[in-house]
């Protein structure tokens, strides 16, 4: 939040003694000096250059400030795909080892289990790994999660609640609908579907801004309550598809994005140059293989791609403003100064639904109650500036991630 990290020293303290003396040896740590709360902030399928302090000429600037306040990566990495990066993100181990070396069950089925012979492909975290929460909570630490879950969600014991989290509102599953999500990739509140989904703004229900109104709720609770430390998890499901957004946010971008993909790449990587995120020697990689040059396709195509992109732009300026209200949050309760907040994305920019993407974009009704609607190869081919490849490839335009 400042120019310097929270409470570094003692932060460094508690967490070594997570991981190398147990719960009880950070409580006694936390017992001699109130330790930080830490907020770890997840987007999901966001492209190495989405932000505009990573190239991005999307309006990000709640998550610049973090960035060029505090420490930005060039060379972080995750696990090229939701499932495997979440599971290590909440244990600290290999996925496979936790459990989820692959996609996760889903509320309905269990057919990503792969069996006992095969321990690491179970599509559940298993017992033999302690998440986060389950070594913060014995510490003293609230435990907090709003979001997608996405590690195992068939049975009951394997959701938040079970698995350390005192206070849980989200997505157990992946892929939910922004405006009308529904089972099974509905909507639950603690242990419970929520199938009201009151809208926590004067806008119609939408996930995210959902998401992080309920992560503050519980924020401050705890403050009224037992004012501990708290750790939060926000794990929003934007941008993945189905690409939805406000229209008042779509409309920032409506004309951005007609300069097509092949401008918008070059533009990015000069950007990223003079931010010095990447080395002036290293060229920019060729335009995905099967990807057409944008001035190849016709007037009425480059209209519908130009909208795909702009209601993906739109879906990342609106995770922006919502960490923007996180952190007014967080200030107006006095608590900013001792928050370390960390962001990152699982992976990077999906190119699911085809070269140049999938499902209805120009009525916003067919749009809206899409289950898959995606921007396409072509346009995650730009969000990965300068890589190549993408989500669920292990080469960095799948496993590089802003951090």
């Amino acid at each position: 939040m400042t120019n310097s990290i929270p409470n570094i020293k003692l932060f460094k303290k508690n967490i070594l003694a997570a991981c190398f003396l147990g719960p009880m040896g950070i409580a006694s740590l936390t017992a001699q000096q109130k330790s930080p709360n830490i907020i770890l902030i997840l987007v999901d399928d966001m492209g190495f250059s989405d932000l505009g302090c990573y190239g991005s000429e999307i309006h990000t600037p709640n998550i610049d400030k973090l960035a060029n306040g505090g420490v930005k990566f060039s060379h972080f990495y995750n696990n090229s795909r939701c499932c495997p990066t979440r599971a290590s993100l909440l244990t600290g181990v290999a996925a496979a080892k936790a459990g989820v070396g692959t996609m996760s069950n889903m509320i309905d089925t269990d057919k990503h289990d792969h069996g006992v012979a095969y321990p690491g492909y179970r599509g559940f975290l298993n017992n033999h790994c302690m998440t986060i929460a389950e070594v913060l909570k014995p510490a003293g630490y609230a435990t907090l999660m709003s979001g997608k879950w996405h590690v195992g969600s068939y049975e009951k014991s394997g959701w938040p609640l079970q698995r350390g989290f005192e206070k849980y509102y989200g997505c157990l599953d992946g892929a939910m609908r922004y405006f009308y999500p529904v089972k099974p990739r509905g909507i639950h509140f603690m242990n419970e579907p929520d199938t009201l989904l009151k809208s926590t703004t004067n806008q119609p229900y939408y996930t995210t801004d959902a998401f992080t109104d309920y992560a503050i709720r519980f924020i401050e609770e705890e403050k009224k309550g037992a004012d501990r430390p708290f750790f939060l998890y926000l794990a929003y499901n934007a941008p993945h598809w189905p690409i939805q957004a406000h229209e008042e946010d779509i409309d920032k971008y409506r004309d951005t994005y007609k300069i097509g993909w092949d401008k918008l790449r070059e533009q990015r990587y000069k950007k990223q140059i003079e931010l010095g995120l990447i080395d002036p020697k290293w060229k920019l990689s060729p335009r995905s293989e099967k990807v057409p040059a944008w001035d190849s396709l016709n007037i009425k195509k480059q209209k519908e791609m130009a909208l795909r992109m702009a209601v993906y732009a739109a879906m990342i300026d609106r995770v922006d403003q919502n960490i923007g209200k996180l952190t007014s949050a967080l200030k107006k309760m006095g608590i900013d100064d001792n928050t370390l907040i960390m962001f990152l994305s699982d992976n990077g920019a999906c190119a699911e639904g085809g070269i140049l993407g999938r499902g209805p974009i120009e009525s916003i009704k067919d749009r809206n109650l899409s289950e898959d609607i995606s921007i396409g190869e072509a346009w995650a081919n730009a969000s990965n500036t300068p890589f190549r490849l993408f989500k669920s490839y292990t080469q960095e335009g799948g496993a590089a991630t802003p951090f």
